[in-house]
């Protein structure tokens, strides 16, 4: 819907994306501990990150994960720039952030949550 209504472009931080969702538990992953904070400050608190793509990248791009730090280190749930929320074990979670900064999908060029 964020792009829809953007003529295409990603959302850039939580924040685009509480007007679609504007509960704050659906900001934090079941498996972690966080504490839900104010809506208003969303990015500050949040469990998931999301990566600010290009119009160009790839629909199989990771838009926003869970830090693999809730699941032991051994990977990470992942939402795709096409929607779909998938498992990623931490060898293919690294492995697509790195197809992302190589291939210039993302205007983030620093994503790092493995190391």
């Amino acid at each position: 819907m964020y792009r829809i209504d953007h003529n295409g472009q990603n959302p850039t931080c939580m924040q685009d994306l509480t007007k679609y969702g504007d509960r704050p538990k659906l900001y934090v992953c079941p498996d972690g501990d966080t504490t839900p904070g104010s809506i208003t400050n969303v990015d500050a608190w949040s469990d998931y990150i999301l990566v600010p793509l290009h119009s160009n990248a790839s629909p199989e791009a990771i838009q926003m994960f869970c830090t693999p730090l809730h699941h032991s280190g051994a990977g990470a749930n992942a939402l795709s720039a096409d929607g779909d929320v998938v498992w990623c074990n931490k060898n293919e979670f690294t492995a697509m952030l790195k197809r992302m900064i190589r291939e210039g999908w993302s205007t983030n060029q620093k994503v790092d949550p493995i190391n």
